[in-house]
């Protein structure tokens, strides 16, 4: 990663960074940055290493937070792996704490995909939205629904497709890995894990 001199940004700076036909960064310093989407949309970001990995945080949306709390955020992160701790875990943890207490089983597949389900359902027919939920009833919580979001692997979803496809339901099981694939990426947007174990198997069918 390059080196960028600390609190090189400013706000007119942020504001007036025009978007681009690919995404590109504005650096603030010490890892630091602004991601700027085709679109406009300006985002907060950390990268960092941790246990020799490159990682990346997220700090949050521009403008609706400031520049000053993203570097304080940034600065509070650092402290984490100063201290020894991954940010982006210490943030999952904490949020699946709080869907806890609020009576939620915690991450498990099945809450998220429910969750997913529901925003999506927004957007399509009310028969698209019933089959979508009935495929994920039938074949897929009753293998992983009960478990952590972030604890599923590859494996179990490889497993789980073959399944179907060795009962001569490969049209079932193409479908019901793209949705799986879907789910899990929600799951990435929200920080709830960082990889999709679906999308390992895209040449699998």
């Amino acid at each position: 990663m390059p080196k960028h001199t600390e609190n090189a940004l400013t706000d007119r700076k942020i504001l007036n960074a025009k978007s681009k036909d690919k995404q590109y960064k504005i650096f603030d310093g010490k890892g630091l940055f602004v991601l700027i989407h085709p679109n406009g949309s300006k985002y907060f970001r950390w990268e960092y290493k941790f246990e020799g990995k490159r990682k990346t945080l997220a700090l949050g949306v521009y403008p609706e937070t400031t520049l000053k709390h993203a570097r304080d955020e940034r600065l509070e992160a650092h402290k984490l792996v100063h201290e020894g701790s991954d940010p982006v875990k210490v943030r999952r943890k904490l949020k699946s704490e709080k869907k806890f207490e609020q009576g939620l089983d915690q991450l498990s597949f099945e809450n998220v995909a429910m969750e997913w389900w529901k925003r999506q359902s927004l957007n399509q027919t009310e028969k698209h939205a019933r089959e979508a939920r009935r495929s994920l009833e039938n074949h897929v919580f009753p293998h992983i629904g009960f478990k952590r979001i972030d604890e599923i692997t590859t494996k179990e979803v490889k497993s789980l497709l073959l399944d179907l496809e060795g009962q001569g339901k490969g049209e079932t099981a193409h479908r019901v890995q793209q949705r799986l694939r879907s789910v899990f990426q929600y799951a990435i947007m929200q920080e709830w894990t960082d990889r999709n174990p679906a999308s390992d198997l895209h040449k699998l069918l």
